[in-house]
């Protein structure tokens, strides 16, 4: 029995919500307190306490992004962001987690997540790391059509990306971080300001996902990773494409 919550009660003052944002997190007081930071800046919340939960709603709902739990009882988080990613719809996820070593990290992002916040967490932090992937997501949806870069073509409308006319199947937040190598091409973009336009403001401990994102990104769009010619490390800055 699917034993979800749903939070829409109106926010005195606010005027309009900013999205729907889907908690799945197996302990309620946990859950609760989240969903009530969330509707305090203007989020509709629901809220799930297993992975199979999750899933119903992100089947039968319309959701804007999605907190997810890492240790959740049955299908854990990995397995729910893997399985939402194979459907092909694009929705932000962020992998919420007490493991905060970077195995972990690097297989949340692997899965096709978007960003990855650890436990426990300032609330301001939460709200402006949710925000920044919503508008990122929002922002893609208005840029030019495509994006073409030597033998790599980026759709902003499919967020796909193609190599020779294959399609590299690139998670959301790599082709945001490709995107936005590729617009300035020969320019060094900070480490900093890549995490701030990915993440937002509050990037404390971005720059280990950044990092972790460059590594996976090589594996897929250079010829040579391990000698990459495309996006290259400016040592002590940042990244270009060249």
């Amino acid at each position: 029995m699917l034993s979800a919550t749903l939070e829409r009660k109106p926010v005195p003052g606010t005027g309009h919500w900013s999205g729907t944002i889907l908690v799945v997190e197996e302990h309620l007081p946990i859950r609760t307190n989240i969903m009530k930071i969330l509707t305090r800046s203007r989020f509709q919340t629901m809220g799930a306490s297993t992975g199979e939960e999750g899933l119903e709603l992100f089947d039968t709902q319309a959701i804007d992004l999605i907190l997810l739990d890492i240790l959740l009882p049955g299908m854990d988080g990995f397995e729910l962001c893997r399985s939402i990613r194979a459907c092909g719809k694009q929705m932000a996820i962020i992998m919420l987690s007490s493991l905060g070593d970077t195995k972990h990290l690097v297989r949340g992002l692997a899965m096709g997540a978007d960003d990855y916040v650890t436990m426990p967490f300032q609330p301001e932090e939460l709200v402006a790391r949710i925000k920044a992937v919503l508008r990122r997501e929002r922002e893609m949806t208005v840029k030019a059509s495509q994006l073409t870069f030597r033998n790599l073509k980026m759709d902003y409308h499919s967020r796909k990306c193609f190599k020779n006319g294959l399609d590299l199947d690139l998670t959301p937040t790599e082709f945001q971080l490709l995107t936005e190598l590729c617009a300035t091409p020969g320019k060094a973009v900070s480490r900093s300001t890549l995490s701030s336009h990915i993440w937002g403001g509050q990037h404390h401990g971005c720059e280990k996902s950044l990092d972790v994102y460059i590594a996976r990104l090589r594996q897929k769009v250079e010829d040579a990773p391990g000698e990459p010619s495309l996006i290259r490390t400016v040592r002590g800055y940042g990244y270009l494409c060249e």
